[in-house]
């Protein structure tokens, strides 16, 4: 019986089943490559949108006037504490003791620690002041941020260079960058 030579030649050669895995293993490490990158991205993106959403918390219970006793004075409004470096900020009552006088410190309603849970630092503040205290007071809202028109918190990885920056301006609209 006589084969063809089409017959003898079926199936791979040892180089190339080599080529072939080495070209599998390239595509496969520059998946997980990225993939760890994105896990981050998407951990500082996920910071930032918390951060502006307790802004807008503050904002929304500054316009309701949300019932909050203070220890003495009368509630003014409520706003958010930033420190620089830290990954924590706190939400806050602002009460008034006498005409433009305020309890120091303002009474602490909570503490978020989001910032932590996933790896991010407020690496910058604009203005730069510690802490940068944002306040909103009812009805218009009036907007106070420490005397400047608007504020810029720039957050970012502990471990590596990529940030998201909040951006918030007098007329209470807040944005991310």
């Amino acid at each position: 019986m006589k084969f063809s030579r089409a017959a003898k030649n079926i199936g791979f050669t040892l180089i190339e089943v080599i080529v072939t895995i080495f070209i599998i293993a390239v595509i496969s490490g520059l998946i997980f490559a990225n993939y760890h990158q994105s896990g981050q991205h998407i951990a500082l993106q996920n910071s930032a949108n918390i951060l502006s959403q307790d802004l807008r918390r503050a904002q929304q219970m500054a316009m309701s006037v949300k019932d909050y006793s203070c220890s003495s004075g009368k509630l003014k409004g409520f706003g958010i504490w930033l420190s620089p470096g830290a990954d924590v900020y706190s939400l806050r009552a602002r009460c008034e003791i006498s005409d433009g006088v305020y309890l120091d410190p303002d009474p602490v309603l909570e503490n978020h620690d989001e910032l932590k849970k996933n790896g991010v630092i407020i690496s910058n503040l604009i203005p730069n002041q510690d802490p940068l205290k944002i306040f909103f007071y009812p009805p218009d809202p009036v907007i106070d941020i420490g005397g400047a028109t608007d504020a810029m918190i720039t957050l970012s990885l502990k471990n590596a260079s990529m940030t998201k920056t909040v951006k918030i301006n007098e007329i209470g609209l807040i944005e991310i960058q």
